[in-house]
């Protein structure tokens, strides 16, 4: 590809400095890490938290770079390839990476939300292949198709990476890609680019307030996912229950989306009543005005909730009524639990029921609680920490929340990274005296 026909029509960038000769160049990929520079490569000179990436184009230039893209305003020496100024580098480059790496699956569906994006999507991926599409899911725990999965670090990735991947996949078949939409994603522009059908929101809560600094900032980076990115007229799977519903389903209708909602107070899907057991839960759950019984292999109402989000998402935009509503729900009941999503761990004595949670929210931890408490046969027992390095005011809260709810208490490390694990468990140990 010219470098002309990858950078024409992308919004922010200035092209005023090319040559004649600059525009012909050959462009043979992108990349924002210079340590991955191959010839005729462009190279994103991103500016990070960590490390500037203005200070690696010399490195690029060594590994072969034939174009590099920066700051508008960036003081760069004279270098002998073409060099591209842009206003909103975060966004062209991911525009620029879905023109490079253009192929893309037939549907895109996303998840925002404190909690149950990475369920969300596996939901979806279980249902789109029980109907026989070659589906993925992106997010939390990796990249998976089927069984075979590629462990990530991200929650949403890279977007150059994230293209290359997905253009990748498309060639081999893929077409059908449930992705989470993380607010650090969304706020750093790693989604643009995807030409995203359906988006689900399932809740919002304390979370990531260290990155976003206010409850408002952290809601509004969210919100991109249905203002910006959702295709108009796209599908939009909305939690009735949630207090921010109608700030989110404002924007939907503001955009023409066609909201969905659902919960207990959903309008199109509306859980009825649920009773939990030993190894899952049974629901009658009213979809448009039908009601049916569902028996769900799965832990907790918020599971419940997570099932509902995905079978609307699991719907072609276009085919969004009761009977694909009701097939999708009927299919969840062959759900298998997600890996670290109130995971049942077997094999212990005495019946001792053992379940597994990331859970690393006070929200997440109440909602755990909460949803083992009807399967606890006599003490129900949590271990628990918080990371390191991470926002520090949800430590105590997290300590309350296990002390209120669990009969005994177990504070633990988790991942301190660079932070003292002594003095994170101190300021959980606060709020929680009666703990271990």
């Amino acid at each position: 590809m010219q470098l002309i026909d990858l950078l024409q029509s992308i919004d922010n960038l200035d092209l005023s400095t090319l040559r004649d000769s600059d525009r012909a160049v050959k462009i043979t990929g992108i990349e924002n890490d210079s340590r991955n520079i191959k010839a005729g490569n462009l190279f994103v000179a991103l500016p990070g938290h960590a490390h500037d990436g203005r200070s690696f184009i010399q490195s690029a230039l060594s590994g072969g770079a034939s174009a590099v893209l920066v700051p508008a305003g960036s003081d760069i020496d004279p270098i002998d390839v073409p060099v591209i100024y842009s206003q909103a580098i975060r966004v062209d480059q991911s525009q620029l990476a879905a023109r490079f790496y253009k192929r893309q699956p037939r549907y895109i569906s996303a998840v925002t939300g404190t909690n149950g994006k990475t369920s969300v999507v596996n939901f979806v991926r279980q249902i789109w292949s029980m109907q026989g599409m070659k589906a993925a899911s992106l997010g939390t725990i990796g990249f998976q198709i089927g069984e075979h999965l590629e462990p990530g670090s991200l929650t949403t990735p890279d977007p150059i990476q994230m293209h290359k991947m997905i253009d990748d996949k498309v060639q081999d078949g893929l077409s059908h890609l449930a992705i989470e939409a993380s607010s650090h994603g969304l706020d750093q522009y790693r989604l643009d680019g995807l030409k995203i059908s359906s988006a689900g929101f399932t809740n919002l809560t304390h979370e990531h307030l260290d990155y976003h600094k206010n409850f408002d900032a952290y809601r509004d980076a969210k919100a991109r996912l249905f203002s910006d990115l959702l295709i108009e007229g796209g599908c939009a799977a909305l939690n009735a229950d949630s207090d921010q519903y109608e700030f989110y389903k404002q924007i939907c209708r503001s955009k023409g989306h066609n909201v969905i909602s659902y919960g207990f107070k959903g309008e199109d899907i509306k859980i009825k009543s649920f009773e939990p057991f030993a190894a899952g839960l049974k629901a009658q759950v009213c979809v448009q005005g039908r009601e049916i019984d569902v028996t769900l292999p799965l832990v907790g109402e918020f599971q419940l909730m997570n099932v509902c989000c995905a079978a609307i998402l699991a719907c072609a935009p276009d085919e969004i009524n009761q009977d694909t509503l009701l097939s999708n729900i009927r299919l969840s009941e062959s759900l298998n639990t997600v890996p670290g999503r109130l995971e049942y761990v077997p094999g212990h004595p005495d019946d001792a029921g053992i379940y597994v949670d990331y859970a690393h929210t006070p929200d997440a931890l109440e909602t755990v609680l909460h949803a083992l408490r009807p399967h606890t046969k006599n003490k129900l027992v949590c271990l628990v920490g918080c990371g390191g390095d991470r926002d520090r005011a949800k430590r105590p809260m997290m300590g309350e929340i296990a002390t209120r709810l669990a009969d005994d208490v177990i504070i633990t490390d988790d991942n301190p990274r660079t932070e003292d694990p002594a003095f994170i468990r101190s300021e959980m140990l606060n709020a929680a005296p009666n703990a271990q």
